[in-house]
Order: structure tokens, then C-alpha cells, then sequence
């Protein structure tokens, strides 16, 4: 089996070695950046027998764990593509944008291969996400265009435009997935961008990758509404979180030297079905905050304080004598918002303490280029012993 690591941005030489894996020339594996352990390439290597040839790999670190390597067959991505690509009108896409990098599994399907498979024109800003990124996309003057990113990317989409003043050709669709979509968004997005109808998306790394899906031109009801399942997987919830399983499940998953070919899987989200059929994200099982009983959704409190400070906020659960543990925050912006948090608090009955907040330029990434979260809670253990 040839293996080929790709370790990089977007860039113009890409989409020919995605294109030669999925011809079946090569496993292709898409490593970000910072991603420094190779030893995947021998157990890789090692195995004998495979129940379909492996095409494309993707590294994942799901909420809180280490890095592993999710591999996917032709078969995976088509029927995930095929599910989600059946709620749209495919006579009015065109051309692609795809803000997310191909080492994330939502630009690598949904951006690379998806162009691939409709014979749609690609277009991708040149490496790392930057202002000029967006820059980028006010240029494509297309009408028949897919953008696909994450909330932060339109939002920062939406602040360009309205610093630029610069014109933004209307557009057929877009895909919103990775975080929680509010409605606010979703109509900013319709009329400061002129997407006639934009989509939310929600799924995972191990679902190649999706799950549910809101349909375009739907306005979500409420924040976190994501759509109707998916026919490409059979899903279940509980207070375990989501259980998936079905054609679009990814191929194998390597981690810690061992490799498994999953028949199901659970994914610890915190799923609310309507009485319609439609699911609302509520929060992931693994990032709550037991505050002397008392439970509180990490995600809900980090997107009301951004949305009350304007600021991004990293929340943590951190160790407290009395209480079991408490609130620390950490925020990406100007320390003189710590006179608004008390207030933007009230609203959950919670106070700061100014010994558990922290203010940074930006949050730190984990191997696999995403918020690392431990990280950000073991700056206030580390804190706390020097106090």
C-alpha cells in the first residue's frame, strides 16, 4: 500500500493527491501541522487485510482525547456526500468555497472530495485562515456557489463586509457546521452575505462526517437546531449520547497503536429530538461544569458570554475545596471586559473570580489544530498551586 502524508494548508497542489487517492493510487492521510508522531505509517503498513481499501485519513481529537487517525473508504464518504448533498439543489451549485482546511474532515469531504465527485469548481484560500482569506471569497463574483465554514467564518465574513463596504455577489447556499448556529446568524448570513439559503450541518470526524443536517433555506427555530438525521446512518440517543452506525461509519480507527473497525459508535453529544423529528444540540456530555451539584453546560456559558462581551470565551470546570469545582474563563480579548463579566454571570448565578480568569491573544491548539482544551484548564491548575 503507497501511503502519502499530507501535512499542510490549502494549497493549489492538493486536490490532484486527493484525487489520486481516491482513484485508489494511494492512502492519503492528512496530517495538521503541528501533528508530530508518525509511528502510524508502520501499524498502517502492518495490516494484511482490510474489509475495503482505505482511501483517506484524517486525524480527530473529539473532545477532550488524544489525537487518532480516522480512516474512511469510498464507500463512507459517498453515502455521507450522497444524504447530505440530496437536500439541495445541485443545479445551482457551481463552485465550492471551502473555508475549513482538508485536515479537517469537513473541508476534506465536503470541500475536496465533494468538488471532486459533482465536478465542481474548488476554491480555497492560500494556507492558514487570515483576513485575506475572506478577501478571498468577496472575489468569487459566481452566483451558483456552495461556501462551506464554521460560525466564526461567517462572522468574521460579516465583519469584513461591513468594514470594506465591498459587495459580496449573492449567492445560492452555504454549510454552517462545527459549532452551534444561532438564528441571528443564520438571518446575517442570509442578508449581509445575500446566501438565499443557508444550511446548518452537524456530524463528526467518524461519520464522514455527517449526521443531521437543516436543510437549506430553513431558519433554525432556536439556537442549536440542527436539522433531521441523516439516511446514510442509523442513530439513537440516550443519556449516553448519540449511537451511529449505518453505511456513512467511518472505515477503521487507529489509536494508541491499535486499530479497530468500528460496526457503532458513540458520539457524547447532548441531543434534544423534537416532537417533528428534528434534533437540537444542547451541549457535549464531557464538557460540564458540577458546581456543588448544581450542572452547567460549559458550550451554552462560553457562547452567551461571547455573545454579552463580544469577546471569544474558553469556559472550564477547575477543581474547588468547597464546591466540588468552579467557573474559570478564559477570554481572547481586552482585559478591560472584566468589569462586564459579574454582569454577563447573573444570568446563571454564577460571579468571577478574578483568580480564575485569564486573558490571552489566542487560545492554544492541540495536535490535531483544534482548541486545546486541557491545556487551557492546566494554566489555572498550574495557577492555583502558585498562589
Amino acid at each position: 500500500m503507497k501511503i502519502k502524508i499530507w501535512s499542510n494548508h490549502h494549497a493549489p497542489d492538493l486536490l490532484p493527491e486527493v484525487a489520486a487517492a481516491w482513484r485508489g493510487d494511494q492512502l492519503l492521510i492528512l496530517c495538521p501541522p503541528q501533528l508530530g508522531d508518525r509511528s502510524f505509517v508502520s501499524r498502517l503498513q502492518s495490516v494484511r487485510e482490510w474489509p475495503e481499501p482505505p482511501v483517506l485519513g484524517v486525524f480527530t481529537s473529539g473532545t477532550l482525547g488524544q489525537p487518532r487517525l480516522v480512516l474512511y473508504s469510498r464507500q463512507n464518504i459517498e453515502a455521507s456526500l450522497n444524504a447530505i448533498h440530496e437536500l439541495f439543489d445541485l443545479s445551482r451549485i457551481e463552485h465550492l468555497f471551502c473555508y475549513p482546511q482538508a485536515f479537517h474532515t469537513f473541508g476534506l469531504t465536503l470541500g475536496y472530495v465533494a468538488s471532486l465527485l459533482r465536478g465542481w469548481t474548488l476554491h480555497t484560500p492560500l494556507g492558514k485562515y487570515s483576513r485575506a482569506s475572506h478577501a478571498a471569497r468577496v472575489a468569487l463574483s459566481a452566483e451558483k456557489v456552495l461556501t462551506l465554514g464554521t460560525p466564526t467564518h461567517f462572522y468574521d465574513l460579516i465583519q469584513y463586509v461591513r468594514e470594506t463596504g465591498e459587495r459580496i455577489v449573492p449567492s445560492y447556499s452555504c454549510i454552517m457546521g462545527g459549532a452551534v448556529v444561532s438564528p441571528q446568524l443564520w438571518m446575517e448570513v442570509r442578508q449581509e452575505l445575500a446566501i438565499e439559503a443557508p444550511s446548518i450541518g452537524y456530524g463528526c470526524t467518524e461519520a464522514s462526517p455527517g449526521i443531521s443536517h437543516l436543510a437549506p433555506g430553513i431558519l433554525p427555530e432556536s439556537e442549536g437546531e440542527i436539522g433531521r438525521p441523516l439516511r446514510s446512518v442509523q442513530s439513537s440517543i440516550s443519556t449516553r449520547g448519540v449511537c451511529i452506525q449505518g453505511a456513512s461509519l467511518c472505515l477503521a480507527i487507529l489509536q494508541n497503536g491499535k486499530i479497530d473497525f468500528p460496526k457503532r459508535l458513540w458520539v457524547r453529544d447532548q441531543i434534544r429530538p423534537g416532537v417533528d423529528g428534528s434534533w437540537q444540540f444542547l451541549g457535549r456530555l464531557d464538557l460540564t461544569l458540577n458546581r456543588g451539584g448544581m450542572k452547567f453546560s460549559l458550550e451554552a456559558i462560553e457562547r452567551d458570554l461571547a455573545a454579552r462581551l463580544r469577546v471569544p470565551v474558553v469556559a472550564s470546570a477547575v477543581r474547588d475545596m468547597r464546591l466540588g469545582e468552579d467557573l474559570a474563563l478564559t477570554i481572547a480579548g481586552p482585559e478591560t471586559v472584566a468589569g462586564e463579566l459579574d454582569g454577563a454571570l447573573a444570568h446563571w448565578g454564577l460571579q468571577s473570580r478574578r483568580e480564575r480568569v485569564r486573558f490571552v491573544k489566542e487560545f492554544p491548539l492541540n495536535e490535531c489544530s483544534k482548541l486545546d482544551r486541557r491545556r487551557v484548564k492546566e494554566a489555572f491548575d498550574m495557577r492555583e498551586i502558585s498562589l
